[in-house]
């Protein structure tokens, strides 16, 4: 145990396990998009990067490390004496990540403007993930109740978290299928 955080499982819930489930899956047809990609054209693209990050968001799923982050945020502010002016210190992180995750989308675009048509559909995924994932780092309490309220059975963070997943796994699975070698389709 860290600062009363301990690892675990963050989300022991069916739906919880089904999204761990659809970033490992689609990090997988995004590793295997790269390697088609890297056998029909010479360049794997984004595919591994979307691979990588994908895998990351996955682990942090159910290890909640972002928790952990906050623990110690929160023992660091209190012992150092700045814990009553942590707002700013919270507004600053949030604008970093902000900044962050701007500048990867740059990245992302630019290395996929270079590619097929499939990779440019995949990060209209990552940016509906990263803006997600922003929100979730910025814990404003009427956004949570925004995410944490039901739309068809599932909670909106549910709908949008998997929503930006289905958007990196399709176009994935179509390069898999549109761009495979005959080396590999038989």
């Amino acid at each position: 145990m860290v600062f009363g955080w301990s690892p675990g499982i963050g989300d022991p819930t069916a739906i919880g396990w089904s999204i761990v489930a659809a970033y490992l899956v689609t990090a997988a047809l995004c590793w295997w998009a790269g390697r088609v990609s890297l056998q029909c054209s010479g360049r794997s693209g984004t595919w591994p990067i979307l691979a990588a990050a994908l895998l990351a968001l996955g682990i942090n799923k159910q290890l909640d490390l972002q928790a952990l982050v906050v623990v110690i945020g929160r023992r660091v502010a209190f012992y150092q004496g700045w814990y009553e002016d942590r707002r700013f210190v919270q507004m600053a992180f949030i604008t970093v990540l902000f900044v962050a995750a701007i500048l990867l989308c740059r990245l992302m675009a630019r290395l996929a403007a270079k590619g097929p048509p499939q990779e440019r559909r995949a990060l209209l995924g990552i940016v509906v993930l990263a803006t997600f994932v922003l929100i979730r780092a910025a814990s404003f309490h009427h956004v949570d109740r925004l995410l944490g309220a039901n739309a068809a059975h599932l909670r909106i963070n549910h709908l949008l978290e998997l929503g930006g997943i289905a958007l990196i796994a399709v176009p994935a699975l179509l390069t898999c299928i549109e761009r495979r070698p005959a080396t590999l389709s038989g």
